[in-house]
């Protein structure tokens, strides 16, 4: 079983676009923490950074309304492809492809921004999978990523920054 659910906060706002074909994609880093007491009792804390790639629906609605710092969960599973450099080199990168995710910030503006900074026209409305059963956050189902031959991914190494 290849699957995978992160919780974490945005490393810069989402970049994406649509495919030739129409459909959209978005993907940004997530941050991930891990924190433990180490065997002499000190604190230790881990940033993991995961590339995330979103595929439809829900990357329109990431670009819309997550930005650097939101706080989400994301379900996924692995994607290992490989890609050639401008250097020439051929390269692999693994990611998250998502297919459900949640928007977790608090106040609901899908980011760190006090509520005041956002008009009641502006803030978005709950998307939920179920809708006779509302849920304190939003969630998106996502389709499956299209085939290979449809990446809208460039064999550009700007598009994997180094973590």
């Amino acid at each position: 079983m290849n699957h995978i659910l992160l919780i974490g906060r945005l490393g810069q706002d989402p970049e994406g676009n649509y495919t030739d074909l129409g459909k959209a994609y978005a993907n940004f880093s997530l941050a991930t923490n891990d924190r433990w007491t180490d065997q002499s009792g000190q604190k230790q804390e881990r940033t993991e950074w995961t590339r995330i790639v979103l595929w439809g629906r829900t990357a329109e609605i990431a670009m819309q309304y997550l930005k650097k710092g939101s706080k989400i969960a994301i379900q996924g599973s692995l994607r290992t492809r490989t890609f050639t450099g401008k250097d020439g080199v051929e390269k692999k990168i693994t990611e998250v492809v998502g297919n459900n995710l949640e928007m977790l910030d608090s106040n609901g503006n899908g980011g760190g921004r006090p509520e005041g900074e956002r008009t009641p026209v502006d803030r978005p409305a709950p998307v939920r999978d179920k809708v006779d059963k509302p849920t304190p956050t939003t969630a998106v189902k996502t389709e499956q990523r299209p085939a290979s031959s449809d990446s809208p991914f460039s064999d550009d190494e700007e598009m994997f920054p180094e973590f």
